[in-house]
């Protein structure tokens, strides 16, 4: 295992993950919001040297902890190009049991959002004006929960009613 690798993912997703916890508490914060764009910058850049000088790394390279952060610092990253490049690679590195389904689903879902199509897992969710928080549309929406349980997600019912509670919405 790559420990320094692994503890610089860590580091990485820490401090990403806890702005964005700020921005929760503080959305019109726009120096925030700034600085976690600047952060999100940074760790793709650091991410794509990673990926060119050695390999995606998988959990032989980095613990559960290390992938779940990997993960992140793709899904936030502001380039939709990098995380197209990185869709392949982490297809490879679930096909190999180096990665879970889900973080792949994640990223198909972002992916597909911002090129302005329907996602397939319902991943992606906003708020309403209400503050309650819905999914994206969804393609062939009648069967998106058989889609989520093959990869382990529960039902898109159950994931909105969790983002409401995560968020302090009311339905």
């Amino acid at each position: 295992m790559n420990e320094e690798l692994c503890d610089e993912l860590l580091r990485r997703k820490e401090e990403e993950q806890r702005l964005r916890s700020e921005w929760v508490e503080k959305p019109d914060d726009a120096q925030l919001v700034e600085h976690i764009a600047e952060i999100d910058a940074q760790n793709t850049a650091w991410l794509e040297k990673i990926i060119e000088e050695q390999v995606f790394p998988g959990l032989s390279d980095v613990d559960e902890d290390g992938i779940q952060a990997l993960f992140l610092l793709i899904q936030h990253s502001p380039s939709l190009a990098f995380q197209k490049k990185c869709l392949p690679l982490m297809e490879q590195a679930v096909q190999k049991g180096e990665s879970a389904p889900g973080y792949v689903a994640y990223l198909m879902d972002r992916i597909l959002l911002h090129e302005e199509k329907p996602q397939i897992y319902g991943t992606q969710c906003r708020s309403l004006e209400n503050g309650e928080i819905v999914s994206y549309p969804i393609e062939e929406e009648e069967h998106v929960n058989e889609r989520r349980q093959a990869i382990g997600f529960d039902s898109i019912e159950e994931y909105l009613k969790q983002m409401n509670e995560i968020y302090k919405t009311k339905k």
